[in-house]
């Protein structure tokens, strides 16, 4: 039982001891060879989080930290494009863009009702679906050199992921009759319909 005790001791030590709260900036430097992980949170206390593969060592907290603004409430998902990550958190219901070189939070995109993802479709725009299945359901375009909502589209309830397949984006909707509004977006419109296993 003592080995059983000091065992579990040795390997929470050597847990708590690779966990940083405050960025390394040796670790942070570039965020290089290393792997973003996104901590959806709870009541405004969502947070981002880089492990360096090279050193180990998952650091936590690390926007809050760059920045000293809080991510805000439950935080969905990220995407990179060039040298911007778009955070998307859609219980605060804003995008906000952290500058991975600069390590600064270049801007804050409002004007959403419940972000969901963002897809880079070009060089110069990306799409963010927005919607809980039950009202504002859009997918917004996004200038991506200026951080601003170009224009929105009225879509199918709860529209969720975009997928880039050469050069057609592909997406779900449940709504039938807003097929042609997606095709319109140039996106190739997918139903999909999930069965009880028998």
């Amino acid at each position: 039982m003592k080995k059983l005790l000091l065992f579990v001791c040795v390997a929470m030590a050597i847990l708590t001891a690779c966990e940083e709260e405050n960025p390394a900036p040796e670790i942070l430097s570039n965020f290089k060879n290393g792997v973003f992980v996104v901590n959806e949170g709870t009541q405004n206390n969502a947070s981002l989080s880089f492990f360096s593969k090279d050193s180990m060592v998952m650091t936590n907290t690390i926007f809050s930290s760059l920045t000293q603004k809080n991510l805000g409430q439950f935080f969905q998902s990220m995407t990179i494009i060039g040298s911007k990550a778009y955070l998307v958190v859609n219980g605060s219901q804003k995008i906000e863009v952290f500058n991975l070189k600069e390590k600064t939070n270049s801007a804050t995109i409002l004007g959403l009702s419940y972000p969901r993802y963002l897809l880079a479709v070009d060089d110069n725009r990306a799409y963010i679906t927005n919607g809980n299945g039950f009202s504002q359901d859009y997918i917004y375009i996004l200038n991506t050199n200026t951080d601003e909502i170009s224009d929105s589209i009225a879509i199918g309830t709860g529209p969720e992921t975009l997928l880039k397949d050469g050069v057609e984006v592909k997406g779900t909707t449940t709504s039938k009759d807003k097929l042609k509004e997606l095709q319109a977006l140039g996106i190739t419109p997918y139903q999909i319909r999930l069965e009880k296993e028998k």
